[in-house]
């Protein structure tokens, strides 16, 4: 955003950068896996914002315990992005 508070044509407007399409993909692994056994610190491609993490049973501080089920939602505002493969990781 400029110093005026207006957007310019090189930057994309909060209407351009809203989000319109959702995947929601689980993976189940043999084991329970913990973040620092799983490749985490990649972001997908053409994301908007994204969120993973274990599908386990609430811990007693709120968090979800470490599963063998883990969930990632991604929000994309291209539909041709969001389904195609090349967000996922691997």
């Amino acid at each position: 955003m400029s110093q005026s508070g207006k957007y310019t044509a090189l930057e994309p407007s909060a209407r351009e950068m809203r989000a319109r399409y959702a995947t929601v993909h689980w993976v189940r692994y043999p084991s329970i896996r913990v973040p620092d056994e799983l490749p985490l610190d990649g972001r997908p491609a053409g994301v908007l914002s994204w969120k993973i993490g274990p599908d386990g049973p609430l811990g007693s501080e709120g968090a979800r315990l470490p599963s063998d089920v883990w969930c990632g939602v991604a929000l994309f505002r291209d539909r041709n992005v969001s389904m195609s493969l090349e967000h996922l990781v691997s």
